[in-house]
């Protein structure tokens, strides 16, 4: 009794329906011992409310993914290339020049903005929108609620508030677009060269051929040619017979599967080590040969000294 703040009518009417808890004192007195106290309390975590949060959460990081995209790669880009193959053949030599060259030039940022300034501008004002959604007191008071994931239920006021059923349309919006939100637009077009323009190229693989022919022929320098690559000797295989058969069944057991694995492995593996037994047999020679030329040096610095101290003592005697 001391915990009830207002007695109403549902107060009165609960007690008479429960008279258990009615009793009375000594003096005939009648006291409830217990009474119905009704209290309301509001809450905001709500399923539509967190569906609300949850879908401007999403929206956010919807917009603000493509604007980063769209801001960055928007702006004309032109790529030039030039290709040029020649083939000069006479009876002394065969000449081949082939040159390509490409160079691409991007729009600023300056000029890119001025172009597509409208488009900024709109996008700019629906991330403004969005953003103050955001940042209001609803978002505030239902940061931390429990998250709220697809499918959706469709509740009652989901389904017949106008304004609960638009934001279930959005969410639908969201979770079924996938494009990347804008296109690239990509035009070929083939320069016709004038004569001027060809008679420089010609000059140029000229010039280029004259430099490269003095090079290997007349230039005086001392050119440390690198050492050869011996490649194996390449033995043309002719296909002798071609014999077609047709499978019925595609299926092939899998002892026949893993027997050609093993030939493959083994294969492999016998080639490896034949490899390595070339390669140690081919250091075994060098480092043979290179004690050789050390214990020569060694010999020859050996009868290098006992000529120089015979020469010595020759030349002591003359003197005394």
């Amino acid at each position: 009794m001391a915990l009830a703040k207002k007695i109403t009518a549902d107060s009165v009417r609960h007690l008479s329906m429960n008279t258990q808890f009615i009793a009375s004192d000594e003096d005939g007195d009648i006291q409830p011992t217990r009474v119905l106290n009704v209290s309301t309390e509001e809450s905001y975590d709500l399923y539509e409310n967190r569906f609300v949060y949850h879908l401007i959460q999403r929206l956010v990081t919807f917009i603000d993914k493509r604007t980063d995209v769209i801001f960055w790669s928007t702006g004309d880009e032109t790529r030039n290339t030039l290709k040029m193959e020649s083939k000069v053949d006479d009876a002394y030599e065969e000449i081949e020049y082939k040159i390509e060259m490409k160079i691409k030039n991007r729009q600023s940022y300056m000029e890119n903005d001025s172009d597509n300034m409208q488009v900024f501008m709109r996008i700019d004002r629906v991330r403004r929108l969005v953003m103050a959604l955001r940042n209001s007191s609803f978002c505030s008071m239902m940061a931390g609620c429990s998250m709220v994931r697809s499918p959706i239920q469709r509740t009652n006021l989901m389904m017949k508030d106008p304004n609960y059923r638009t934001c279930y349309k959005l969410w639908q919006f969201l979770e079924s677009y996938d494009e990347v939100g804008y296109s690239i637009e990509e035009r070929d077009a083939v320069l016709e060269f004038d004569e001027e323009y060809l008679i420089q190229m010609y000059t140029n693989l000229i010039t280029n051929y004259t430099v490269f022919k003095s090079l290997l022929e007349g230039d005086m320098r001392d050119l440390t040619e690198l050492a050869a690559e011996q490649r194996e000797v390449v033995k043309p295989k002719f296909i002798k017979q071609i014999q077609e058969e047709i499978v019925d069944d595609y299926n092939i057991p899998d002892v026949e599967i893993r027997k050609v694995f093993v030939e493959e492995v083994t294969q492999a593996q016998l080639e490896a080590e034949a490899k390595l037994e070339e390669e140690t047999a081919l250091r075994q020679k060098v480092e043979e040969e290179r004690d050789d030329a050390l214990r020569q040096l060694e010999n020859e610095r050996w009868q290098m000294q006992m000529q120089l101290f015979e020469i010595q003592q020759t030349a002591q005697e003359q003197i005394d």
